[in-house]
């Protein structure tokens, strides 16, 4: 039973901890996901803090206190060297979806060439959505691009009426 008191109390102190620092944490950088944090083990229990923002929760039994808080946002994104690009309709008669698969990335700029290589289109997409219907009736190669300009892929597709 010592154990486990000994425990909470850890845990008491680590939230007490946690309720004073998290004014520091705003005066280091707009960017601060966390200033510090605490981790330590006890016989089986594990416990892993951190500070971040002002606290927005409080939920408490008879015995117990628990207070929840969060942390700044911050943007994570998967790595796509390997991205697939996606496209529907094949054949077109006017808009095609683009998107890259496996992957976090959304397609910001297309460009047509017909088959001599040479380019006709080049536009922004809206919603992964590009407006085809300014070129001809053909068979055209789409390189789809992000708003930084990395390739995602080629798209092959028949512009058509019907």
């Amino acid at each position: 039973m010592g154990g486990l008191t000994d425990c909470r109390n850890i845990i008491m102190a680590g939230l007490l901890w946690l309720a004073v620092l998290p004014g520091y944490a705003q005066q280091l950088s707009p960017q601060v996901t966390y200033a510090s944090g605490l981790s330590f083990k006890q016989q089986d229990v594990f416990v892993d803090m951190s500070v971040g923002e002002l606290a927005i929760a409080t939920i408490s039994t008879a015995d117990q206190t628990i207070t929840q808080g969060f942390l700044q946002p911050i943007k994570l994104s998967v790595p796509c060297s390997d991205a697939k690009l996606a496209y529907y309709p094949n054949p077109v008669i006017s808009t095609i979806t683009l998107a890259a698969t496996d992957c976090d990335l959304l397609v910001d700029y297309v460009e047509a060439y017909d088959l001599f290589g040479k380019l006709v289109l080049q536009t922004t997409t809206v919603d992964n959505v590009a407006d085809l219907s300014s070129i001809g009736v053909g068979v055209y190669l789409l390189r789809a691009y992000t708003a930084d300009r990395q390739l995602l892929g080629v798209a092959k597709i028949v512009k058509t009426t019907i």
